[in-house]
């Protein structure tokens, strides 16, 4: 009872660092996929204005 206690926070410990892991590494691709588009939209926005 103990150990299964004392398992279950180290087991969300690591979930919670392979999920931050995983959307750092999305975040990181989505910022530079975005980038070109983000600077297109922004261009046009500065194009409009």
């Amino acid at each position: 009872m103990f150990r299964s206690a004392d398992r279950d926070p180290w087991r969300r410990l690591v979930t919670l660092f392979v999920l931050l892991l995983f959307l750092s590494r999305d975040s990181v691709a989505f910022v530079i996929l975005q980038g070109s588009s983000l600077s297109l939209s922004f261009e046009d926005v500065q194009a409009r204005f």
